[in-house]
């Protein structure tokens, strides 16, 4: 497992890449995946054999697993793709959500876990930037403190986020 560590004003951000299921968090946020048809449900990608364990519904749906079975407190992420009207807004609303949702519930812990977003296809530095836009305006505000760890399952995506937390004043900068 790789980790790396971040202090945004009164958020901690751990990033970490590799199977994670012994860390606790009290809010998660995971992905449940539409299966396409002809796919196996072996994973989201029809060549490729899943890093994370996934799980298949009775809506034809795959959750994709790459957290603990459970948290005190769950959310989904919403069903995205590379058509939707704006998927990094999108991304970072339900963070935000998130995040808004841990601190009226009092959690310490929230984690955000993006191989399902993988699974939609999106850019790496989409999600990296939504996600991350919305925890940096969150730690700028006055408040608890608050851990959030965001699990990755692939390198490129590490990288990307890697890039966006070290510059986030300056790459978050524009108005989007």
């Amino acid at each position: 497992m790789t980790r790396r560590e971040w202090h945004l004003g009164r958020c901690t951000v751990e990033l970490l890449t590799g199977d994670e299921e012994q860390q606790q968090v009290d809010l998660r946020v995971y992905s449940e995946v539409p299966l396409p048809l002809g796919l196996s449900w072996s994973g989201p990608f029809p060549t490729m054999t899943p890093a994370k364990p996934l799980t298949l519904t009775d809506r034809g749906t795959v959750v994709v697993r790459d957290a603990a079975e459970s948290a005190p407190d769950e959310m989904k992420w919403p069903d995205l793709h590379l058509g939707a009207v704006d998927v990094k807004r999108e991304i970072y609303r339900t963070t935000a959500d998130a995040l808004h949702r841990a601190e009226e519930r009092r959690l310490k812990r929230v984690g955000f876990h993006t191989a399902g977003l993988e699974a939609y296809l999106l850019p790496d530095w989409m999600i990296a930037e939504g996600i991350v836009r919305a925890v940096y305006e969150y730690g700028l505000r006055t408040g608890p403190e608050i851990t959030v760890v965001i699990v990755v399952s692939r390198g490129t995506q590490f990288d990307a986020f890697v890039f966006t937390l070290n510059n986030a004043p300056l790459t978050l900068a524009d108005d989007w």
